[in-house]
């Protein structure tokens, strides 16, 4: 399973974003790296210095999710790229559906989702570097060692 990894600095800049670039109904996605839970939990453990802390593998759970899905290609196909973000417009569609019915949207044809599983993603080493940059992580860190 993959999971997008984002500090919460990086929620404080989407959200300053999208104030500053807002248009009324839009949308704001942060392009945010992503790793495996098992990547998670092995950065974790050589992190805190636990390489035998039992790991229990239980499988998915009820209405669990292999992957994050943060945009559909339907999504994107009227989103502007901005950089680090996506902005996904206000669907300004009027009730002329011929275009949707007759005609369709050969942009979304060639779209894929965004989501933790293709975009970018993390090793071990790519986690432990991102959890190192979290003030609560270095604070328990610091602590640890005495």
């Amino acid at each position: 399973m993959t999971r997008f990894l984002m500090p919460l600095r990086d929620s404080v800049a989407l959200v300053h974003h999208a104030f500053d670039n807002a248009n009324q109904g839009d949308l704001f996605i942060k392009k945010a790296p992503a790793a495996t839970i098992a990547d998670l939990v092995e950065a974790l453990k050589t992190l805190f210095d636990a390489p035998e802390h039992p790991v229990e593998i239980i499988g998915w759970r009820h209405a669990e999710k292999h992957f994050e899905t943060l945009a559909s290609a339907q999504e994107l196909a009227s989103s502007e790229d901005m950089g680090d973000y996506y902005r996904i417009l206000l669907d300004m569609r009027d009730l002329n559906y011929k275009p949707y019915f007759s005609e369709g949207a050969p942009e979304t044809a060639q779209r894929e989702d965004y989501h933790s599983h293709n975009t970018d993603r993390l090793d071990v080493a790519g986690v432990m570097d991102l959890l190192l940059t979290l003030p609560e992580v270095r604070a328990e860190l610091a602590q640890a060692n005495g």
